[in-house]
């Protein structure tokens, strides 16, 4: 299996161009601001994030293994 994929996928590899932009060089660094962090739309966002993550999870918890 591992063979056919590199036998059709293989001849192509040279041609994959990577995804990473070219910097331009202009004096300016691309920082965080950290006044987002003050920003309550920041810790509700965050929080929504995590309970999803949670929830996520949860119910392989609760599930029998059979």
């Amino acid at each position: 299996m591992i063979l056919i994929k590199l036998v059709l996928v293989g001849p192509t590899l040279p041609l994959v161009r990577g995804r990473l932009i070219r910097q331009i060089d202009n004096g300016i660094e691309n920082k965080i601001n950290p006044a987002v962090f003050k920003k309550p739309m920041f810790f509700a966002v965050t929080c929504s994030n995590v309970l999803q993550g949670l929830v996520f999870f949860l119910p392989n918890i609760y599930l029998p293994c059979k």
